[in-house]
């Protein structure tokens, strides 16, 4: 077979065109060549393509696009009449639908079914009127639908037809229940997620506290068997039982808890020892025992690390402290996470910049720092040339000015020294409002 003929197959361009997909100038030039690399070409191209992509094409020419969309995202009432442009097309290789505040005006009803064809493997819905007959056609109709995201879904789904359809829905892995979704979620419903076998992931935003926990664990056999990751708002007096569950499934690689009530860190945490990120939110004042905190030393796989208040509240809000943590302790747990690339540790402390650069110099894949405390830069204990070889943004409460005298180009000189020290620092952020801080982190925005 001559090279000719070869670059007409489908599957030799299919593969050529896959290449291409991170360079669309290149791939827009491809299927200009002839038919056949236009009509496999595009299937590339068009897979990412917007509603706003879509609608400008000509009626006539939309259905050969719309075979190739992967993905369509309805942001809100400006998107009605797309609903409408979309009614009689065929998308064949659709992945995934989001919609957003759908309140369609009296007498203008679109049907979204034809939307939500069977190759759909997820659905978003932010907020609006969802109708139950959406629900329905999922269940009966969309045999691929692993994920699913609802937010503020309105009055017409029942709790009993909300079940029946979580019941039905076999293929589903990926559970988002956010906010506006508390009167679907009564503890049948929640006992039966926590039951699912298939059940990777689970967020949502009604507290599971010590009496649902005791429910569950009587009436579910081995709940939430294959739990990737957890979501969810919990009770103080219920994180003892949570663990207790938890610590069996080896799956386990995110765990987020937002915790009502005053609560310290439980060292039974350390039994988690699968989790990659780990993030606490206390919504009340908390104070935390350098015994807690050093019990996370055992989590040595974590990726990223969250601790501090609920970030929803006012500036009266709760506080997290941790008063009594040294830079020795710090350390301690610090030098068990040589994975770490995100931490954000939003907690009074009076940790000191050799805590910082003990960060620096255990976890080197650091990406992302967020701590409060100042910092004082000049007394670095230079433990490694460079401090930070892969981060790129920081965020401190400030920067101490240090002793000596200062100097009109002490802010610069210091920014400078921070770029050489951090080279890929992108961003530095300081809550700080005194002059010497905002001057070094004006100074490092305008570095070259």
């Amino acid at each position: 077979m001559e090279a000719r003929e070869l670059l007409s197959l489908p599957e030799i361009l299919q593969g050529v065109f896959e290449q291409l997909d991170s360079d669309s100038p290149s791939l827009f030039a491809a299927i200009q060549v002839n038919k056949t690399w236009f009509l496999n070409g595009i299937t590339i191209l068009w897979k990412k393509a917007d509603t706003d992509a879509l609608a400008k094409v000509s009626e006539e020419r939309r259905q050969i696009y719309a075979s190739c969309i992967h993905k369509l995202t309805f942001n809100g009432p400006g998107d009605e009449e797309y609903y409408m442009s979309f009614q009689d097309l065929v998308f064949t290789n659709l992945r995934e639908v989001s919609i957003d505040s759908y309140r369609p005006k009296t007498g203008h009803q679109p049907n979204l079914l034809p939307l939500l064809p069977p190759t759909l493997e997820k659905f978003s819905f932010y907020g609006g009127e969802l109708g139950l007959e959406v629900l329905d056609h999922l269940q009966t109709n969309c045999r691929r639908l692993q994920s699913i995201l609802i937010d503020s879904p309105g009055p017409d789904v029942t709790p009993t037809a909300f079940l029946n359809f979580l019941r039905r829905s076999s293929t589903l892995e990926y559970f988002t229940f956010v906010v506006g979704m508390q009167h679907l979620l009564p503890p049948e419903t929640i006992s039966h997620l926590f039951s699912r076998k298939g059940l990777k992931r689970l967020e949502m935003s009604v507290a599971i506290n010590t009496e649902l926990l005791d429910q569950i664990m009587a009436t579910v056999e081995a709940p939430l068997s294959m739990i990737e990751r957890l979501i969810v708002p919990t009770t103080a007096p219920a994180i003892p039982a949570m663990i207790t569950l938890l610590e069996q499934r080896r799956s386990l690689r995110e765990l987020s808890l937002s915790i009502d009530g005053s609560s310290d860190i439980p060292s039974s945490l350390s039994r988690l020892t699968s989790l990659e990120k780990l993030e606490l939110v206390f919504r009340q004042t908390a104070e935390l025992s350098s015994e807690g905190l050093l019990s996370l030393k055992n989590l040595t796989l974590l990726r990223k690390l969250s601790i501090g208040p609920d970030p929803i509240s006012s500036d009266s809000g709760p506080v997290v402290r941790a008063l009594n943590w040294t830079d020795a302790d710090f350390e301690v747990v610090i030098s068990h996470m040589p994975r770490l690339e995100h931490l954000e540790l939003l907690v009074q402390c009076r940790l000191s910049v050799a805590a910082l650069a003990s960060l620096g110099h255990h976890c080197r894949s650091l990406e992302i720092c967020e701590v409060l405390p100042e910092f004082n830069f000049d007394m670095w204990p230079d433990l490694d040339e460079i401090w930070f070889p892969n981060l790129k943004e920081l965020s401190i409460g400030g920067i101490s000015a240090g002793a000596g005298p200062s100097t009109p180009d002490g802010p610069k000189k210091l920014a400078e020294r921070i770029k050489v020290k951090c080279p890929r620092l992108e961003d530095l952020y300081v809550d700080s409002e005194d002059a010497y801080t905002e001057a070094v982190a004006a100074a490092f925005h305008d570095l070259d």
